[in-house]
């Protein structure tokens, strides 16, 4: 045999012992999974291994489904161009957005759930966002929160001073050493970083988001949805390795699924009582009402993870209906014990007085007219929280004008009892608030749990008493004493002639009158000096229009001044100004308040002079 011929042997049998050899019937995948530091859900131990509840969750998978991983860490904003331009193949702990959903693939399955929140030293007096305005704000670049903060303060008018970071350890310690007046971070790492230092929890929490798996646009379908199904089964199983992550490295943190929400985001109101609460901007004025159905710890901890979903739900600019269809169907899945809880939810625009509103299950509010009137906000009651996730919620709205107050409660105040087990009322309860027309929020509030209290005579009560008022304060303008300011009262006057849609010549009656009355007090009053102040109510009820003018001038009487004649074209037009205003009012009076001038002018709606 020559040595081709051997040669050629040995290659013939070569090749029928490597297809005699079994093949490899499955190629493990490598997938390169992008990390960055945020502990407990992402991190790197001291030996450089990845650790956290992520970490657990996906090598659990990945053993079942034969994946080999590939770790790449960088900073969060690192690892969102990555997988953009896919260079990794799924990112840990991202949270879910409609605009991210854009520029990735999502898992469907949340592994937890997470929202901004403000730490600060003690000493820093951050109690609301309103607060942040000209503070240092410690935050990290292309994080989910910030976007948020960033796109709404501008409506918010609130207005931070940002110190971006590559890492959320680096915002919080910008802000426990001073160097930042605040930091904004995830709330589960700012627990974890919280232990042992000096920064601490602010009220400041917002932006609830859900925290997935992602993968390239276009790509990773197939893991995305193995992942899918892994999690299910996991959260079905108590013993599962997603809970037992979850109690291993929440423990000491798992404290934060009850945050306090008293000042969440916006500027707290007033409270009255155990079940009331009151929230607001300076925009907007938001509020909740709410009861719960049980009694004890359990309906405690109910109401206080549908406080926290409120809290953290209420800052999106959404609707009260969007808001509390949220919260519901999120309720209803940690309802174990069968509760519900009632919610009346709205928003206030102070400047159109316009409230939007949506009731699940609540009391219906009372409102209570500048004129002694009382309605009854009866529209759109819907279910209670955590029935059924299904339940249907709208939303409505109403005007409160200048001096209209809204009376919102508990039933605890209709079902609070004297000694003889009578009931205290919807009734009692209407006839009380409108008695008390004309006060203010707190003496209307105050007085009438007054009478609740003197009703009960000292008897026992079963279930919690709250009232929360909110009265839109008396239409008031302030004006300096020069003629400069008649634009503004012009412009106020129009404004009121639109609101309440008064007839041209009725708003041209009382813009001449005032205008005469102003131009009198800076001309004559104060002499022409521009530092005294004018000060205007605006009163309209269906019946009359009533405007008060108040000044600190010296005393000037219009009825001890005859009417004098009209003088000739081009002649001393002194004193017919009075004369004007008593001649288009139907009502002029006027008297002195210690050093204060008060005219009353009363113009009855149908009855106008000028044509």
């Amino acid at each position: 045999m020559t040595a081709v011929h051997r040669a050629l042997a040995a290659f013939v049998a070569l090749v029928g012992v490597l297809l005699a050899a079994p093949a490899p019937l499955y190629a493990a995948p490598t997938l390169r999974v992008g990390t960055y530091p945020n502990p407990p859900l992402i991190f790197r131990d001291e030996q450089g291994r990845p650790q956290g509840i992520y970490v657990d969750v996906l090598e659990h998978v990945a053993r079942q489904e034969q994946w080999k991983l590939e770790y790449v860490e960088g900073a969060w904003e690192e690892c969102l161009e990555r997988l953009g331009r896919g260079e990794i193949d799924l990112l840990l702990a991202i949270g879910y957005s409609s605009e991210r959903s854009r520029q990735f693939e999502f898992s469907h399955e949340l592994l937890i759930e997470n929202w901004g929140q403000v730490y600060a030293l003690p000493n820093a007096n951050i109690r609301t966002l309103l607060d942040l305005t000209g503070r240092r704000l410690a935050v990290v670049r292309g994080d989910i929160y910030y976007a948020a903060l960033q796109s709404t303060h501008e409506t918010l008018k609130v207005f931070p001073t940002f110190v971006e970071v590559s890492h959320y350890a680096d915002a919080f310690r910008l802000a426990a050493q001073g160097q930042a007046d605040a930091a904004l971070v995830p709330r589960i790492f700012g627990a974890w970083a919280a232990r042992g230092s000096k920064a601490e929890k602010t009220s400041i929490m917002f932006s609830p988001v859900e925290l997935r798996f992602a993968a390239p646009k276009g790509r990773g379908k197939e893991v995305l949805d193995t992942l899918d199904r892994h999690l299910v089964a996991l959260k079905a199983d108590k013993g599962s390795v997603y809970h037992r992550s979850l109690r291993a490295w929440l423990e000491g943190v798992r404290t934060l699924n009850f945050p306090t929400w008293l000042n969440p985001f916006w500027v707290a109101g007033v409270v009255l009582g155990a079940g009331g609460l009151a929230v607001g901007l300076n925009f907007l004025l938001g509020w909740l009402v709410r009861d719960v159905s049980d009694k004890g710890v359990p309906a405690a901890l109910f109401m206080a993870v549908t406080k926290t979903l409120l809290g953290a739900s209420a800052v999106t600019g959404d609707s009260p209906a969007a808001i509390v269809d949220r919260v519901n169907r999120r309720t209803v899945l940690a309802n174990e014990q069968c509760m519900f809880i009632t919610a009346f939810c709205g928003i206030l625009d102070p400047n159109t007085g316009r409230v939007v509103y949506t009731n699940a299950g609540h009391n219906p509010p009372l409102v209570l007219r500048a004129d002694g009137n009382v309605e009854i906000l009866e529209h759109g009651r819907a279910p209670a929280l955590g029935i059924a996730d299904d339940a249907q919620y709208g939303f409505y709205d109403i005007i409160l004008r200048p001096g209209d107050a809204l009376f919102m409660y508990t039933d605890g105040v209709t079902e609070a009892t004297d000694r003889a087990g009578a009931f205290f009322t919807d009734e009692r309860l209407r006839a009380a608030v409108a008695g008390y027309s004309g006060r203010s929020a707190g003496q209307l509030a105050g007085s009438v749990l007054g009478e609740v209290t003197a009703f009960a005579g000292g008897a026992p009560q079963a279930d919690d008493i709250a009232v929360l008022v909110i009265r839109r304060a008396a239409d008031r303008l302030h004006l300096r004493s020069s003629l400069a300011e008649i634009d503004r009262l012009a412009e106020k006057v129009a404004r009121l002639g639109r609101e309440h849609a008064l007839p041209e010549e009725l708003a041209l009656d009382l813009r001449l009158a005032l205008e005469e009355a102003v131009t009198n007090i800076i001309r004559h009053g104060y002499g022409g000096r521009e530092d005294g102040e004018i000060r205007i109510g605006f009163h309209v009820t269906p019946e009359a229009i009533t405007v008060t003018v108040e000044d600190d001038a010296p005393p000037f009487d219009p009825h001890e001044r005859p009417d004098p004649p009209l003088p000739p074209e081009g002649g001393d037009a002194s004193g017919v100004g009075v004369y004007l205003i008593k001649r288009v009012m139907d009502e002029v009076d006027y008297r002195r308040n210690g050093s204060c001038n008060v005219l009353t002018l009363t113009k009855r709606t149908g009855r106008a002079t000028c044509r």
